[in-house]
């Protein structure tokens, strides 16, 4: 006999089919389309404490309350998934996304150039769902993109593929961060640090090959330097021998 937090989660995983993904629920609900609560019931995630994230009361009849369910819908088994209110012409939430791997061109300013990269073994990386909406990316600014400089060796080796998300550009408040950049004239991957004066430091990991630089405020923006994203992501493109 099943448990009532199994009941709960397998009626959770109907609404889910039936409104297009848990995003759709949170807006339902009043939240935003990233509060993972229910994705981490779906997913009975251990919690610090060492129990598991389930379905309280409280949460059930706000479901309820809110998709217009009668009152212990999520505490008994259906055979089919309810019709009402759902949309006819919505297509069931995917599980992961591919991207296309994508080189770097030649250009100006703060856009992403990109390029076709030929010979690779892997044409795309393939990401989970949940990890986008749980820390609130936009798929449309996600771009993986092919390291071909060495700025950050050995943590971003010659030949990875970072995930950039180019809709969080803003460069006032970076602290320390993995970001990519175009600096004069080049593409390049290092870590960026807003300093006092204003300034912002170029850091590369492979510092006996690249030296620290700085960066003037009056620079930032112009066809020297723009900033392009911050790296999510990093996946090492190597073979074994």
């Amino acid at each position: 006999m099943k448990t009532a937090s199994q009941i709960r989660r397998a009626n959770l995983a109907r609404l889910a089919e039936e409104y297009g993904g848990l995003g759709n629920i949170n807006e339902k609900l009043g939240r935003t389309r990233s509060d993972s609560t229910l994705r981490q019931i779906r997913g009975r995630v251990k919690l610090t404490n060492g129990y598991f994230r389930e379905m309280g009361d409280g949460v059930a009849r706000e479901i309820e309350e809110k998709l217009g369910l009668e009152v212990g819908w999520m505490d008994h088994e259906h055979d089919e998934l309810r019709t009402e209110g759902k949309d006819p012409s919505a297509k069931p939430a995917a599980d992961y996304i591919d991207l296309p791997i994508a080189g770097v061109g030649p250009g100006e300013g703060g856009a992403l150039a990109v390029k076709e990269v030929k010979d690779l073994l892997i044409p795309n990386i393939t990401i989970p769902v949940a990890w986008i909406e749980e820390n609130g990316f936009d798929t449309a600014y996600l771009r993986a993109v092919f390291v071909e400089g060495d700025w950050m060796a050995p943590l971003i080796p010659r030949r990875a593929v970072v995930l950039l998300d180019l809709k969080r550009t803003g460069s006032s408040d970076l602290r320390n961060e993995v970001c990519a950049i175009r600096y004069k004239g080049e593409f390049r991957i290092c870590r960026l640090d807003r300093i006092l004066d204003g300034s912002l430091l170029i850091r590369y990991e492979n510092a006996h090959m690249y030296s620290t630089e700085r960066v003037p405020p009056e620079l930032e923006g112009s066809p020297s330097f723009s900033f392009i994203g911050r790296v999510k992501f990093v996946a090492t493109m190597k073979s074994l021998a």
